[in-house]
């Protein structure tokens, strides 16, 4: 490969757009079923403690900061309240005294992108988060419709290391569908300059236009002459 063609290779390899990393919806599915495979037909207590995939731990707290006590609940398949037909949801605090905190077992910090949340027993879910970060703490109240739909919050929250939620009104309503991920702390590489850009910008025309006429050569065959 001759030096041109290498710069040329390079700059398509620079236009090539990133993959985005996958991200982790968590839900509940798995808990429809106890472990004998019964199919829950109800409201079911899964006690104060709730380990996640991923790493993730759902707990339920007093408004005095004390963890580990109440229980966490959740709606099976056959409820007639239940959103998720055919899988599972969490009610996270059924009396207003409890709060829910959202964090990860081995304290690395997360990202919180979207929740779904619909009402339960004709009550909508009126759920008030608290998120804290090293970066700042901040608050957010959404309120759903009181029909077990779900709906989808975005609060796109990162570098977290907790999440409280608490209810402001008859209650929480029922979750489902956590998208969360492991906090990336933003490259410390400096952004390139103006002059940089523009280089990279040319480099990425010509790569283009060079595999365009690439492509157009080895299409077009000559005739054979008789």
């Amino acid at each position: 490969m001759n030096f041109v063609r290498f710069v040329l290779v390079f700059a398509l390899g620079l236009c090539n757009p990133i993959v985005a990393k996958a991200l982790m919806v968590v839900d509940f599915d798995n808990m429809a079923r106890d472990s004998n495979g019964f199919v829950w037909q109800d409201i079911y207590p899964v006690g104060p403690t709730l380990n996640l995939a991923g790493g993730f731990l759902i707990e339920t707290c007093g408004y005095s900061g004390r963890c580990g006590s109440g229980n966490l609940m959740v709606a099976g398949r056959n409820n007639i309240y239940q959103a998720d037909i055919g899988g599972a949801t969490l009610i996270p605090a059924p009396y207003s005294d409890i709060v829910v905190k959202l964090s990860r077992a081995d304290r690395k910090p997360f990202d919180f992108y979207s929740i779904d949340i619909a009402g339960f027993n004709g009550d909508g879910g009126a759920v008030a988060f608290t998120f804290y970060s090293p970066d700042y703490t901040t608050e957010l109240r959404v309120l759903s419709g009181p029909d077990p739909v779900l709906q989808t919050f975005d609060l796109d929250k990162l570098n977290l290391e907790a999440v409280f939620m608490s209810t402001y009104a008859a209650g929480m309503g029922q979750f489902d569908n956590l998208v969360l991920d492991l906090y990336s702390a933003p490259s410390d590489v400096p952004e390139p300059s103006t002059p940089m850009l523009w280089l990279v910008s040319a480099l990425c025309a010509i790569g283009m236009a060079f595999k365009e006429s690439s492509a157009s050569h080895a299409t077009a065959k000559p005739h054979r002459q008789c």
